[in-house]
């Protein structure tokens, strides 16, 4: 990710997010007690890190910050979705339904992920080519350059010879 390295925010986010993973295994192996105070878990982790992201925002551009932003509302919509899936919601149709709107949010961030993807190379590929033609630029007016100044040395060399050929005359008609 594009972090801003001088804040001290980004290793306290990097830090709260490989905390989150490792909660989010911990919770998956170790806590089969309920699967609602799992799901609990998930959504307070999730919390904790939209605030964090909301507050600091480490990233070092404002896309970014939007990106990881979004990325974390859509997981904590998620999380809360999955409630559907426990004993509260005993209606398999509702499920099924719910199933269906959970797909819809992963697909949405999926494709708006690799939309902004797909810009930030588009982005790069156009200052690349810019950078080039810059450089393609500078190089055919070096090369005029130098070859205007060898035109320039070679009329000089012709003026300096053709005095001298005017001075023998001049002496010779003297003479």
């Amino acid at each position: 990710m594009n972090y801003e390295t001088d804040k001290q925010s980004v290793y306290h986010f990097t830090m709260l997010f490989l905390y989150r993973r490792l909660l989010f295994a911990f919770t998956l192996a170790f806590c089969k007690v309920s699967i609602v105070l799992q799901v609990y878990i998930i959504i307070f982790s999730s919390l904790g890190l939209l605030c964090y992201v909301v507050h600091w925002q480490p990233m070092e551009a404002d896309q970014y910050d939007f990106l990881a932003i979004f990325n974390e509302a859509v997981l904590l919509i998620c999380a809360y979705m999955l409630l559907v899936y426990t004993e509260y919601v005993p209606s398999p149709e509702m499920r099924y339904e719910f199933g269906n709107y959970f797909l819809y949010m992963l697909f949405f961030n999926f494709g708006l992920n690799i939309l902004l993807l797909f810009n930030e190379i588009l982005r790069m590929v156009r200052r690349e080519c810019k950078k080039r033609r810059h450089h393609k630029k500078i190089r055919r007016d070096r090369k005029l350059k130098v070859q205007g100044d060898e035109k320039k040395k070679q009329a000089a060399i012709d003026a300096r010879c053709k005095e001298y050929e005017d001075r023998k005359r001049k002496e010779a008609a003297e003479e």
